[in-house]
């Protein structure tokens, strides 16, 4: 009933899928299907295959992704003719390819997967492409940034190892009428009482950074030990919003939105007023990636 991890699963053909999975756990889901496969239903005509060496990946991201990527492939990519979730072939010259349309930074985004001897070729294609419309490249630090900004988990920070879906705010993606692995964990007595830590968004008040490592409490004046009510799990400087904003698992939190708690650092001999609102602070419609 734990979430073990973050990822996409498209389907290609009628029997033929393709998953993604975040790069720290690759092994351990492909270990984890193979165990299912082998040992739960060991009666299916089900192979999988770790694809992981054949491909290289770019995601292109941001208002003008749809331009740069209409410039670079020969299909359609209109919001109809390709809309957000779709998945299809195409070329980038004489490069075959794979086009799907995700985001994991909360922008209209598309991902390219191609053969992975021609990567390079195909990175350089997709910057000469973008050219005209001020594309660069953005690393790891924007793109933890914006996915904070959207209330995008984490595996580590906030699938911990301890969280459930609905601890997540993902709890809609189990279906009450399917059954799927794990679920019939969900109804053990830890999982389901109330005062589970749950995700929330913390805006920092009063201009102050966001203390790293801290700890929410409700009086920071508390006599020790001070009863910690939750943790910031991941936090940052938000230039769209222009102040520090944080994820944090939170006791009973998504009943809390709109209090206003301490986060408490004593590594770094700090404290700050935050107030607690929804995980997603920046266009919660999701109008953004399925424009």
């Amino acid at each position: 009933g734990i979430v073990q991890d973050d990822g996409t699963t498209s389907r290609l053909g009628p029997s033929h899928y393709l998953m993604t999975t975040t790069t720290v756990n690759a092994v351990r889901v492909m270990q984890h299907i193979e165990y299912l496969l082998q040992v739960v239903w060991p009666e299916l005509d089900v192979y999988a295959t770790s694809v992981t060496e054949q491909w290289a990946a770019a995601a292109i991201s941001g208002p003008r992704a749809r331009d740069v990527v209409a410039a670079l492939v020969d299909i359609d990519v209109s919001n109809d003719a390709f809309p957000f979730l779709a998945v299809g072939t195409c070329r980038i010259g004489t490069i075959p390819a794979r086009l799907f349309r995700m985001s994991y930074s909360g922008e209209l985004a598309y991902e390219l997967h191609v053969p992975a001897d021609r990567g390079l070729e195909a990175w350089e294609a997709i910057l000469a492409a973008g050219t005209a419309f001020g594309i660069m490249p953005y690393g790891t630090e924007a793109m933890g940034t914006l996915r904070i900004e959207k209330g995008h988990i984490v595996v580590g920070p906030e699938a911990d190892g301890r969280t459930t879906a609905d601890d997540l705010g993902l709890g809609k993606l189990v279906n009450p009428d399917k059954w799927c692995v794990g679920k019939p964990l969900l109804s053990r007595p830890g999982l389901t009482e109330p005062g589970r830590w749950q995700l929330v968004g913390l805006t920092a008040l009063d201009g102050a950074p966001m203390p790293r490592a801290a700890k929410l409490v409700t009086d920071p004046d508390h006599a020790l030990p001070n009863p910690i009510e939750g943790h910031v799990t991941s936090w940052c400087y938000s230039p769209n919003l222009e102040r520090w904003i944080a994820l944090a698992l939170l006791a009973n939190g998504r009943a809390r939105h709109g209090q206003t708690l301490w986060a408490m650092s004593p590594l770094a001999d700090a404290r700050v007023r935050v107030q607690v609102g929804p995980p997603c602070f920046i266009d919660p419609e999701g109008t953004r990636l399925r424009g």
